[in-house]
């Protein structure tokens, strides 16, 4: 019977050994990796810009923000938006280990904010993320898309994505146009 429990406490102190030993090497990982993350750059020939759009259609009482990429005008630099801007980047470091939640503030992006459009005509893709995500979650995508020639205009679904995160009107940074709606249109 001894030897069984001293066969079981060698055990024991072998899996505490080993699990203070698997949580050290992932504090020491943890603690290393502590530098920006970088964004894969644009494969396709243009510059990319990008711009947040809140459109509202006052005759519905609907509102949307989208944030658009699209191809720039060549030489086209200025300041980089935010990965992911304001609330929704406050709502998504929360929780997070204070690290990761430095890193996702300081990601940098390719694009280029409220840049120049390129000249003429251009596909235009819409994007319509769900599962509460939000269009800036495609970042890489998207500026890969507008660096090859599209338009690429990503629509936060309102009342789906990241819920609580803006009430409106949470307009600050952002663009206001107002969008006609169709019934309006008609009727005159």
């Amino acid at each position: 019977m001894k030897k069984a429990l001293r066969l079981l406490g060698w055990f024991c102190a072998a899996g505490i050994v080993a699990a203070s030993s698997l949580v050290v090497a992932a504090l020491i990982q943890y603690f290393r990796n502590d530098r920006p993350i970088e964004i894969p750059a644009p494969r396709g020939p243009h510059p990319v810009g990008r711009i947040l759009a809140d459109w509202k259609d006052a005759a519905r009482d609907r509102e949307l923000m989208v944030f658009m990429w699209y191809p720039a005008q060549g030489g086209a630099s200025g300041k980089r938006p935010e990965y992911i801007p304001g609330k929704w980047g406050e709502l998504k470091a929360r929780g997070m280990f204070p690290d990761p939640a430095k890193r996702l503030r300081e990601i940098r992006v390719n694009s280029i904010e409220n840049a120049t459009p390129d000249e003429g005509a251009h596909p235009v893709l819409v994007m319509l993320p769900g599962m509460g995500r939000i269009p800036a979650d495609y970042t890489t995508l998207a500026e890969d898309l507008a660096s090859e020639g599209y338009v690429v205009a990503g629509v936060t679904p309102t009342g789906s994505a990241r819920p609580g995160v803006c009430r409106w009107p949470c307009r600050a940074g952002f663009r206001t146009s107002s969008v006609e709606s169709r019934d309006s249109a008609t009727a005159r």
